[in-house]
């Protein structure tokens, strides 16, 4: 039932259809993976790695979780993450997909040296590019285009890019992407808060 739910788009069904299969029997990993696309549905990126992670815990060959999961890292900017879940994953990640990540790989760090050097114009270029090319989700990649704007002194711009940036939980946040991310982006939140007034 919960399938059919979220062919038809109804995410929220499917998500409690999962979640009470999941009650009745915890053990079953697709529940886990199938209610993880059901939160990607909705947006809810964070809670679909967590998901993920439990159903190959589950079951550790799992190749659609695998895939899900890199592909939810990729989006992120995890970038190894991604690649390690795609290897994982048989046949279900094309070259396509791995192409993709060493294009995500490659762009963050171009990111990164134009930080080092302070070009605040390229790492504002370089890291809208990083989000075109599907770190869209990325708190490193939000964290760059901020501070770029902070730099050339567009502080509403820095706002208004921060209120698109995902919500997550500071101790999820450190588990599931590091502490150096994870500290960087709050430490640049608060630049961004304390530029806006």
């Amino acid at each position: 039932m919960g399938n059919e739910k979220y062919k038809e788009g109804r995410f929220d069904e499917a998500i409690a259809l999962y979640t009470e299969a999941i009650g009745m029997d915890s053990s079953v990993a697709c529940y886990y993976s199938n209610r993880s696309a059901a939160l990607i549905g909705l947006g809810k990126l964070v809670d679909a790695i967590l998901d993920c992670r439990i159903a190959i815990r589950i079951d550790p060959s799992y190749h659609r979780a695998h895939y899900r999961l890199g592909s939810l890292y990729l989006r992120f900017g995890e970038a190894e993450k991604a690649l390690c879940h795609y290897k994982c994953s048989g046949e279900k990640a094309a070259r396509e997909d791995i192409a993709k990540v060493q294009e995500v790989k490659a762009q963050l760090v171009t990111c990164s040296e134009a930080r080092k050097l302070k070009d605040w114009i390229k790492l504002l270029k370089e890291s809208q590019f990083a989000y075109s090319l599907g770190a869209d989700s990325s708190l490193q990649v939000y964290a760059m285009q901020a501070e770029a704007l902070l730099n050339l002194n567009r502080h509403e711009e820095a706002y208004s890019g921060f209120q698109n940036a995902p919500v997550v939980d500071v101790n999820i946040s450190a588990q599931l992407f590091g502490t150096t991310v994870t500290t960087n982006f709050l430490t640049v939140q608060a630049q961004v808060y304390l530029a806006s007034g």
